[in-house]
């Protein structure tokens, strides 16, 4: 890879919003993108000083759940899944997220469990708050699709 491209791919992983994270078979984190920082609050390097698992950071009431994630993952080499969970964040914050995985162990380039992390919280919280207001609207609220050009007065 050239010197520009790699240092492209550093700065897109360092300042994405999505989190990026390499794991062994175990589990135990390998590696974590620089940005955990600015979106989680960890150390981005701490799993260099000290075995951190990933699970560990998972609410307690989806561990069993990210459990299994993780099993499938390790059944199915080379494939993508995707699934929702909880993560606490560092300031103890519940954090909603979508996660993809991917079992690389055998791709010798990676050697690791890829698994890219998304944020969900901030819009989950905004659909909780926009259905909160739809539901204390005095009446009933209505949609209708237009066309272009269509007069509203006129819609179906």
């Amino acid at each position: 890879m050239a010197k520009s491209t790699l240092v492209g791919f550093q700065a897109l992983v360092e300042n994405a919003r999505d989190l990026v994270y390499v794991l062994d078979a175990e589990g135990v984190i390998r590696y974590a993108s620089p940005n955990v920082r600015q979106v989680l609050g960890y150390d981005p390097e701490g799993y260099a000083r000290e075995t951190l698992y990933a699970l560990d950071f998972v609410h307690p009431e989806d561990r069993a759940y990210a459990e299994a994630a993780l099993e499938d993952l390790l059944r199915h080499p080379g494939k993508t899944r995707e699934f929702r969970l909880r993560l606490l964040d560092a300031w103890g914050r519940v954090r909603k997220v979508r996660v993809w995985g991917r079992n690389l162990l055998e791709d010798p380039a990676v050697r690791g469990i890829v698994i890219n992390v998304h944020d969900e919280t901030e819009l989950e919280e905004e659909r909780a708050r926009l259905k909160s207001v739809l539901e204390a609207l005095p009446g009933v609220v209505y949609q209708a699709r237009l066309e272009e050009g269509q007069d509203p007065a006129y819609a179906p």
